[in-house]
């Protein structure tokens, strides 16, 4: 298992068919009262499906955004997908402790779907690739 440690702003999921749309999901961030309830700050480490892994420094700026609602959730998704050229937001759908995100990326449509624990989540895209992740403790230094 090859583990490599990123900072969230730069973290990329390893290169697959729907990576830029894993990575402007994951790097995302705002402010919510609905906080706690899906993700919660630190390290987290994610597994993917092929063995490989990262971990991920989560700050509680970073977490609030998955703890938002649908209307904090869809601005800020159509903001960052405004900044990478070749993406766009087509659905989003905020359903308890699972959020699901349908975007075009240079052509190319896919959905990630990620059901949130507190201090773990799975996630899942349109083409069957998986990802697993659990909070490991507080970010180092």
């Amino acid at each position: 298992m090859t583990t490599k440690r990123k900072c969230l702003q730069a973290s990329r999921p390893p290169s697959r068919s729907g990576s830029r749309l894993a990575a402007i999901v994951l790097a995302l961030a705002a402010t919510s009262a609905y906080a706690a309830d899906r993700l919660h700050a630190g390290e987290w480490e994610v597994t993917y499906d092929t063995g490989s892994s990262v971990k991920v420094c989560m700050k509680p700026a970073d977490v609030d955004l998955y703890n938002g609602d649908e209307k904090t959730i869809r601005g800020r998704l159509e903001q960052k997908f405004s900044g990478h050229g070749g993406c766009a937001l087509n659905d989003l759908k905020v359903s308890g402790d699972r959020i699901a995100v349908t975007a075009t990326c240079n052509g190319a449509t896919h959905t990630e779907t990620t059901t949130y624990h507190g201090d773990s989540y799975d996630q899942e895209n349109s083409t069957g690739k998986k990802a697993h992740a659990k909070r490991i403790g507080a970010c180092p230094g």
